[in-house]
């Protein structure tokens, strides 16, 4: 993890303490579309100039985006919602 990570992360937890309500939800839903565009179907954009990314290449990056959009989707949900 870098430290760039780090410093962000510590950032964001600082914020968070202080934040409005509206300044939260509109984090939140930023959040939401940055997960529903990871999650966005396999195109033929996917495969870079000239289709030069194997097919293999472009669906584990695919599995990978949208691995991680649902774990980020379901840990909001439980932080909503309680577990």
């Amino acid at each position: 993890m870098s430290d760039t990570a780090d410093y962000r992360r510590d950032r964001i937890r600082a914020l968070l303490a202080d934040a409005p309500r509206e300044r939260l939800v509109e984090a939140l839903s930023e959040i939401l579309d940055v997960t529903t565009t990871a999650m966005t179907p396999i195109s033929y954009d996917s495969y870079g100039i000239g289709g030069w990314r194997s097919d293999d290449l472009v669906r584990a990056e695919f599995d990978a985006r949208t691995g991680v959009a649902e774990d980020v989707d379901a840990a909001i949900l439980i932080a909503l919602t309680g577990p």
